[in-house]
């Protein structure tokens, strides 16, 4: 569970006043506890729970074409966007990003994660740009 970045992110959260509603620290042990350890405690922000028919909810998670393990990610980030948008914010991030090559993380992640508030809006509808980069690495070419 320790990621060597629990003290930077204590540090930075007692020395910025980041006006969200959640320390840094406190949205990286959120996310560390959904997404890592599987040790969350039950809560009302159930990434499982449906959607209620005719309701105004986002259709995000919703697609009977996705198929489920689709349907549970886009859950899953719809609880936590918040977490995540603060914690990308932090300074803690923006040095663990400068050395994303050794994690093998593609750069274009980036632009999803400037884009948080965007992509978790109940009216978030891809662009061509979003379609673009969401592209899966290759690492060679198969020639039929």
């Amino acid at each position: 569970r320790n990621l060597g970045l629990e003290e930077e992110l204590d540090r930075e959260s007692r020395e910025s006043a980041n006006g969200n509603i959640i320390t840094y620290r406190e949205a990286y042990d959120e996310l560390i506890a959904y997404l890592v350890d599987n040790t969350a405690a039950a809560s009302a922000q159930d990434p499982t729970a449906e959607v209620v028919p005719g309701s105004k909810q986002d259709w995000v998670g919703q697609s009977s074409r996705a198929g489920k393990a689709a349907n549970k990610d886009a859950k899953q980030f719809l609880a936590h966007h918040e977490s995540i948008r603060i914690l990308w914010q932090s300074d803690t991030m923006k040095k663990v990003w400068a050395k994303r090559a050794t994690a093998n993380i593609i750069d274009s992640h980036k632009e999803y994660l400037n884009d948080i508030p965007r992509i978790s809006s109940p009216e978030f509808k891809p662009t061509t740009q979003d379609v673009l980069i969401a592209r899966s690495r290759t690492t060679q070419v198969v020639m039929e």
